[in-house]
């Protein structure tokens, strides 16, 4: 008598394939964030960096990562729809856990800056995560199938800072008692074996996607040159798309001086990464809150008012945080922020969405995202920048100000008022 094998979910063929792609993304956000509250004590505590040193390499490997990731995103995206996007998910896991394995034995600064560059060019897997995941659900239920993608992005984004942060102060205290030199290095190798196990999930269980040929398009050529004469027909939609540039850039701006902040605020503990895991992965869930909050209350209210609001908000929120005399208010007016920062992209998008022509949105949203990753890169470099001396509260006061800014010009940049309130179909997923 054969066995009967039991099926990994109980679920219908086509639900049980999303949900082994969920969970194997949010194993893969979780494992990027491993190292992001302690990157910076980890190149103190491997290669001696301090003060104004410490802070430019760590800004510049922000930098690598996001410059090559914007650069090579378009490539990858037009190699999903030839060669397969289950592929290009792949490619993105094992493209990180090579990497981060051979993170794990850098010797300098400059070898661990040159693997962020790969990792950059190689990874990207939350935009393959979504093209496949839409490729298996039936439309009707697409809304749902990416509004779970985004819980599974949040709850990796929180759970990994977290036990990253844990994980490296353990192994620290370890190495103290031991002459070791574990912690730092354990982050990589953690984060390369949970990328493995990702990887292992959608080669197993999710299978090849079909790549069916395309007949040519005549007028594509044409269509392609002629693009962006939309702008010209809507200037609002410029603006619009390099606000949501503005906004990355102000977001990615603290990011790779966040956790030396931190450390001067709590010079003297154990625990700076636990701590700034803590914060960290709390700002994701309160994110996610906000998103959820703002997206209901477009139901009811403008989205271009409620937009002004949550650019607002975040921004008169950054500015305490600068003040913070200890780690728990520096959480208090982090997680605040984050609650308004949550409704900032739904925002954009919807306005961005209802400016644009329906038959040019996959174009638009192409431009959204590379504009989005060129922001990411520059925000790091101008944080480095502007931060000199350890004086951080210039990062924070450049954020804020970039997104009061923002308010002014979109206050004053004509026909920003939303025609409709939005509903949840309206709002396109920003992290697609």
């Amino acid at each position: 008598m054969k066995p009967i094998k039991v099926p990994l979910f109980p679920l219908a063929r086509w639900q049980s394939i999303v949900l082994t792609i969920l969970i194997a993304q949010g194993i893969t956000v979780g494992a990027y964030a491993f190292t992001t509250p302690v990157l910076a004590f980890i190149l103190k505590d491997l290669f001696g960096l301090e003060g104004e040193e410490l802070v430019r390499w760590n800004g510049w490997m922000f930098v690598a990562q996001g410059a090559t990731m914007a650069l090579l995103s378009p490539v990858w995206g037009v190699l999903a729809d030839k060669m397969g996007k289950r592929l290009m998910l792949v490619r993105a896991m094992m493209g990180g856990m090579v990497v981060l394995f051979l993170m794990t034995f850098v010797q300098s600064p400059m070898q661990l800056l040159i693997l962020r560059l790969l990792q950059g060019a190689f990874t990207g897997s939350i935009a393959a995560a979504t093209v496949l995941i839409l490729f298996f659900t039936p439309k009707e239920k697409s809304a749902t199938t990416l509004a779970l993608l985004q819980v599974s992005i949040y709850m990796g984004g929180s759970l990994g800072p977290l036990v990253g942060g844990a994980l490296y102060d353990y192994l620290l205290r370890f190495d103290q008692l031991n002459q070791t030199q574990l912690s730092g290095r354990a982050n990589f190798l953690f984060t390369a074996i949970l990328l493995a196990i990702s990887s292992f999930l959608i080669l197993r269980f999710v299978p090849k996607d079909r790549v069916e040929g395309r007949p040519k398009d005549p007028q594509a050529s044409q269509r392609s040159k002629f693009q962006f004469t939309l702008f010209k027909e809507n200037p609002l939609l410029l603006i619009l798309l390099l606000a949501g540039m503005i906004v990355s850039i102000s977001f990615s701006l603290v990011t790779p001086i966040f956790p030396l902040f931190v450390k001067s605020i709590v010079p003297d503990t154990l625990d700076l990464g636990t701590i700034s895991g803590i914060i960290i992965g709390s700002a994701s869930i309160t994110l996610a809150l906000g998103a959820i909050f703002f997206a209901k209350m477009g139901k009811r209210f403008s989205m271009s008012h409620l937009l002004l609001i949550a650019l607002t908000g975040a921004a008169l929120f950054y500015i305490p945080q600068v003040y913070a005399t200890s780690w728990q208010m520096l959480l208090i007016f982090r997680l605040i922020a984050s609650f308004f920062v949550g409704g900032i992209t739904p925002g954009l998008n919807y306005l961005i969405s209802s400016n644009a022509p329906n038959h040019k949105h996959g174009i638009v949203f192409g431009l959204v995202a590379s504009l989005n990753a060129v922001g990411s890169a520059l925000g790091p470099a101008l944080g480095v920048w502007v931060v000199s001396d350890n004086q951080f509260y210039s990062a924070f006061i450049m954020s804020a100000g970039l997104l009061m800014a923002l308010v002014i010009i979109l206050m004053l940049s004509p026909n920003i008022i939303a025609p409709k309130p939005a509903t949840p179909t309206d709002i396109p997923n920003d992290k697609s």
